[in-house]
């Protein structure tokens, strides 16, 4: 049943880049979410309301959650008769990481998605209070906020107005133990912004059977990509590889051969989910050199999320590997970063 599943979230538009976790109870449901944020985006570039754009996240999200407020953010919400439930939930949360953090409760932080779903619920309901100040505040200059997970994007029709709105906002999460990722703060013109998305490519690369439209999309990427424009390029990248994966001579031969360079670059590698890794062994001539060049990221990458996903996919792709080895290196991993 889960390779069922693991094959029905491989052929999801937007699964490889969506920020899906691989062990979500409904990871279609997350790749939907994740569409329609970026849908209503679009939308309301497109409408030509607003001018300028801001798009900002939060740094170390997961493990800045301030722990007792948390708590009283939930049991301020919570009938009280549920109140062993609350004491239950935040045993496991102040104990979680015994094993490399004996005995010491944990007061700061909460599991990353290596552990599961449950992570993002509490991460959401945490935001919940800043949520409602942010919509008052873009409310009050006729701006629009969208956050999905710990992604936002507030939009209005001066930069003025938008860098007022930054400001409250790094006040506000500083109040809940969090900071803005300051190297991640990018404004935008409407225009820049659909650029930014490259919604025009993507929709080049809906459909998986059109050969024209696909042929068109890889084109635009290269052309983007020579002529220096701002895009995301590594999501283009990873829908390419998606919609390619099982049919590579879709392609014109002077666009496979360079694609097949682009996507053996070790940071994009390093940046694949596990279906996007399975997208690549599809396309490798050779499995054998993709499995040395992860071989080579595991010696170098320092975060743990990395050895996670390629140890699935070696036990789906590599029988022959020494599983013990990568789980060995995940374990000395943790104790160094502890």
């Amino acid at each position: 049943m889960r390779e069922q599943e693991d094959q029905e979230v491989e052929d999801l538009p937007g699964a490889d880049d969506s920020p899906i976790a691989i062990n979500s109870y409904n990871p279609i449901k997350w790749s939907d979410n994740w569409r329609e944020f970026q849908k209503k985006a679009y939308q309301y570039a497109n409408r030509g309301s607003y001018r300028c754009f801001l798009k900002f996240d939060i740094a170390n999200f997961y493990d800045t959650v301030n722990l007792s407020i948390l708590e009283n953010k939930i049991r301020s919400s919570v009938d009280k008769k549920q109140t062993f439930v609350v004491e239950l939930l935040f045993h496991f949360l102040q104990n979680w990481n015994r094993q490399l953090e004996r005995y010491s409760r944990k007061t700061v932080g909460i599991p990353q998605d290596e552990i599961g779903d449950c992570s993002r619920i509490l991460a959401n309901f945490y935001l919940q209070d800043y949520d409602a100040y942010m919509k008052s505040e873009c409310d009050k200059h006729s701006a629009t906020y969208l956050r999905y997970a710990d992604d936002q994007i507030v939009m209005a029709n001066n930069n003025d107005i938008l860098h007022d709105i930054l400001f409250n906002a790094s006040k506000e999460l500083f109040k809940i133990n969090l900071n803005i990722n300051s190297s991640k703060v990018s404004e935008f013109t409407a225009d820049g912004f659909v650029t930014y998305w490259a919604f025009e490519i993507f929709q080049k690369l809906e459909d998986k059977e059109n050969r024209e439209d696909i042929n068109q999309g890889v084109e635009m990427y290269f052309q983007w990509l020579d002529h220096g424009i701002n895009f995301k390029k590594d999501s283009v990248l990873k829908r390419i590889i998606t919609v390619t994966s099982r049919n590579i001579n879709i392609l014109e031969p002077h666009l496979r051969y360079r694609l097949l360079a682009e996507m053996y670059k070790p940071s994009f590698i390093v940046s694949l989910n596990f279906w996007g890794l399975n997208h690549l062994a599809f396309m490798s001539e050779s499995p054998d050199s993709l499995y040395q060049m992860l071989d080579e990221q595991l010696e170098s990458v320092r975060f743990n999320n990395f050895h996670y996903i390629v140890l699935k996919f070696y036990k789906k792709w590599r029988n022959s590997y020494d599983f013990s080895r990568l789980e060995n290196k995940i374990k000395e991993l943790a104790l160094v970063l502890s």
